[in-house]
């Protein structure tokens, strides 16, 4: 068998632009037990902040990727957010989104939270534990 060496291609060759970036995977259900999520009367102002605060990750230029998922589960709504570094994610949940946090803490309790990325300032995770 022969093997010729071939270049890779300018998409493969570049080096990957990993940095200070940090992702939050989180995972909310309703506070009610034993209801379902689409069924409850709490999913109308679950719904209306988890969209709000979409809006808000989509206008913030900080927010890289603002993902939601409320079919995933009958009793489950995933969020998935990438933040430029941990000072944005910060700053999101303790100003542009702290009012729909605030709706969404009323009707639902944070089951999950997964924080991720090549280095995860204190403060960061500090702002998560107090959601």
């Amino acid at each position: 068998m022969t093997f010729t060496p071939q270049p890779l291609p300018p998409h493969l060759s570049e080096s990957p632009k990993l940095g200070s970036e940090v992702s939050l995977t989180g995972k909310w259900i309703p506070k009610r037990p034993k209801r379902l999520f689409g069924s409850s009367p709490d999913s109308v102002p679950m719904r209306q902040a988890l969209n709000e605060l979409k809006n808000i990750g989509q206008s913030n230029q900080s927010v890289l990727t603002f993902e939601l998922n409320d079919v995933v589960g009958a009793d489950a709504v995933l969020l998935h957010i990438v933040f430029e570094d941990g000072k944005a994610l910060v700053d999101f949940f303790g100003n542009a989104g702290a009012k729909q946090f605030a709706t969404l803490n009323n009707v639902a309790v944070p089951d999950l939270h997964l924080l991720r990325g090549i280095s995860v300032p204190d403060e960061s995770t500090k702002q998560l534990e107090s959601i």
